[in-house]
């Protein structure tokens, strides 16, 4: 068979290994989360920082990323978000559930926010496709020549 089609099928097959890998982390991580921050508590958005990412491509965006003030035992603590939105999905001011680790007080997970739950199952579908397209390139190809 063509050594093209077998390059392409497998850099298909590579970003299928790469994103399925990120969604694997990303939804273990979740999984986590959701067994460990068991104690809620209430948490003030005290600020929005604006973060400029700028991709290998020149492509990128602005993210606003929420900072949280909130208390977890008589602490208080002062946490950015990991995942940032935009538009921003929360105003200064604004007050949500946290549930937070009470071993690990600045691991947290916010109650109702799907964000990392979306982020999970994109990049676990691309790499589900890649790997479904990195497996079909070569039978295409042969069926083409044939």
């Amino acid at each position: 068979m063509n050594r093209v089609v077998w390059l392409i099928s497998g850099a298909f097959l590579l970003a299928a290994v790469v994103f399925g890998a990120i969604g694997i982390c990303i939804g273990r991580s979740n999984r986590k989360k959701l067994r460990t921050c068991t104690v809620k508590t209430i948490a003030k958005v005290v600020g929005i920082e604006r973060r400029v990412v700028s991709g290998y491509d020149s492509v990128g965006g602005i993210y606003y990323h929420p900072i949280f003030e909130y208390y977890a035992g008589n602490v208080c603590f002062k946490e950015t978000c990991v995942w940032g939105n935009n538009p921003s999905h929360y105003q200064v001011g604004q007050e949500v559930v946290l549930c937070y680790n009470p071993n690990k007080p600045t691991a947290y997970l916010i109650e109702d926010d799907k964000t990392s739950k979306v982020i999970n199952v994109v990049f676990t579908c691309v790499g589900a496709l890649f790997l479904v397209l990195s497996i079909v390139i070569p039978f295409v190809a042969t069926m083409v020549t044939a």
